[in-house]
This record gives structure tokens, C-alpha cells and sequence, in this order.
């Protein structure tokens, strides 16, 4: 179970479980996004974390579903 939302490596392999789970993957999203996959990986791990950085780690924790997850929603 998820516990953390917190940047750094377990934060991307989550992520992209979740995707995974749904029929995507990382890559996958980052194209039908207009996002640069260095870019969202960087995000997720924390690299780059101003306010875009930030927005795109928002906006893959929500894709990947990985929040239902904490709150035990399925």
C-alpha cells in the first residue's frame, strides 16, 4: 500500500505501477501529454520541483491512481 507521496525513487516506481495497472505506462503518458519523460521523471523524483515540476507530479500521482490507494479506495 502506498503511504507516501513524498518525490524520490519509490515515489517514481509507485507511479509507475499505478500507471501500469491502468493499462499505461510512463512513457506512454508523457506522450499524450506534451511532457519530456526526463522531465516527469525528474519531477517525481524530486529533482525538479518548482511550481511545474510540482504540477507534473501532481498531475501523474493522479493518472497513476496511486492516491485512491492511500485513502484504501479502489
Amino acid at each position: 500500500m502506498v503511504k507516501d507521496l513524498t518525490p524520490g525513487t519509490t515515489l517514481l516506481s509507485q507511479v509507475r505501477a499505478g500507471l501500469i495497472s491502468n493499462g499505461s505506462n510512463l512513457h506512454r503518458w508523457c506522450l499524450e501529454n506534451g511532457i519530456l519523460y526526463p522531465n516527469a521523471r525528474q519531477a517525481l523524483i524530486g529533482s525538479w520541483d518548482g511550481l511545474k515540476g510540482a504540477k507534473v507530479r501532481e498531475r501523474l500521482i493522479e493518472a497513476s491512481g496511486i492516491r485512491r490507494n492511500i485513502n484504501g479506495q479502489k
